[in-house]
């Protein structure tokens, strides 16, 4: 497994935070963070061009992450506590490759295509937290990037540090 690269310290201007970018304008961290050789978060970022997450000192973003299996398709196609599991441990994939854990979390953000799955959500979630809870968000969508999904989970972990023990 490859560690997050380390962009640095964004500079600052009087109006806004920026981060370094290339002559071009692109953002100078856009090499994606890579995850497990083979897995379908290495799929992902060849596809999407995204990363499955970024570094920014000692904060971890993750890209918001769906119910999709190892081989690429979507698992749970009509329930959504199987595609929360899924969206969960996929997260919990991408926070380990990068150097940090669930119990770092800070922030959760919960894309549901439908509300009437939320009062599910609050008690999954004692599954993958502990109090007290990360800050979290909940919106419903139209629609997700992935066809057919009900859930994306989005979140910024604290980096446990190359000393930290598991």
């Amino acid at each position: 497994m490859a560690a997050c690269r380390d962009i640095g310290a964004p500079f600052k201007s009087a109006q806004f935070t920026r981060f370094p970018r290339t002559a071009q304008g692109q953002a100078a961290y856009d090499e994606p963070c890579l995850t497990e050789p083979g897995t379908h978060h290495m799929k992902l970022e060849k596809i999407s061009g995204r990363s499955a997450a970024i570094r920014v000192g000692d904060i971890i973003y993750a890209s918001g992450q769906a119910a999709v299996g190892g081989d690429g398709c979507l698992v749970g196609a009509d329930d959504f506590d199987l595609q929360a599991r899924q969206a969960f441990e996929n997260v919990e994939r991408v926070l380990l490759a990068n150097g940090t854990t669930m119990n770092r979390v800070i922030k959760v953000t919960l894309f549901l295509t439908s509300m009437n799955d939320a009062p599910k959500m609050l008690a999954l979630r004692r599954l993958w937290f502990a109090p007290p809870y990360p800050a979290e968000s909940m919106v419903e969508v139209s629609a997700l990037h992935v066809p057919g999904a009900k859930i994306v989970v989005d979140v910024i972990a604290a980096w446990a540090g190359p000393q930290a023990a598991f």
